[in-house]
Formats: structure tokens, sequence, C-alpha cells
């Protein structure tokens, strides 16, 4: 219990707060991915999520911390974003 009050009084900081809003988001991630099965629509794109589950808080983390200025944060976030976009490819209509 001890151990939890310490995360709960670290997240009221900026560098805190992400901290722990990343790791919720890898851990339900991580909770979300092992439920998709190889048979799953879902199963290809697991990888890529993978990743952008990764950088996406890495990137939270350098930006706060000031490690990288807005600026690097604002591409490495648009770049996801496109990204995500481009790699969806449209189905055909079915008739």
């Amino acid at each position: 219990m001890h151990g939890l009050l310490e995360i709960l009084r670290g997240a009221q900081t900026q560098t805190g707060g992400v901290f722990v809003l990343s790791a919720l988001l890898i851990i339900g991630f991580v909770l979300i991915a092992r439920r998709i099965g190889p048979e799953s629509p879902l199963a290809p794109h697991i990888l890529p999520f993978a990743g952008i589950m990764i950088v996406v808080p890495a990137t939270m983390f350098l930006g706060i911390t000031k490690v990288i200025d807005s600026n690097a944060v604002s591409a490495i976030l648009a770049s996801i974003v496109a990204y995500f976009f481009a790699s969806r490819t449209p189905q055909p209509p079915s008739n």
C-alpha cells in the first residue's frame, strides 16, 4: 500500500503523470494484445500498434522532461498519425 501511495503522490507532477499514463497505455495494450488470436482481423496490425505504444509514451516523456523540444514532439506525433492513415488500404466496394 505504501508503494501505491508513493506512485499517486508522484503522479501529481508532470513527469510522474506522464509516467503513470505511459504505464497505463502499455499495460492496457499488452492486456488487449494478448487476447487477439491469429485468426483475428486485427492480428496483422499488432506489431505497428506495439511500436506506437512504445514511441508515444517515450515521446511524451522526452517532451515533458525537455530532452526534446515541442517542435520535435509535434513532428514525431504527426509522423505517427501520417503512418496510421497511410497504412490503411481502402477496401474495394463489394458488388
